[in-house]
């Protein structure tokens, strides 16, 4: 049996982790730990965001829709009497 190996290398989000790391261990840069480790977190911040920002406006969206079958409903109750 073969196995397939990836060999596609590093991404340029780790070759800047890299980067950053060789920058503050060798103090060439006055880096937060927090920045240093950013390209981990800040794609993944952006997610989240980008989620938050879908809920919020799918969740507007189904209460208009909500909202405009109450009014409907109400008329046709109304005609029905």
């Amino acid at each position: 049996m073969r196995v397939r190996v990836n060999k596609n290398g590093t991404s340029f989000l780790g070759l800047l982790f890299i980067v950053l790391l060789v920058l503050k261990l060798t103090e060439l840069a006055q880096l937060s730990w927090l920045w240093v480790f950013s390209p981990f977190w800040v794609p993944i911040a952006f997610v989240v965001v980008g989620l938050a920002i879908w809920f919020i406006t799918a969740s507007i969206n189904v209460g208009i829709e909500n909202h405009a079958a109450y009014k409907r409903r109400k008329r046709w109750q109304k005609r029905q009497k």
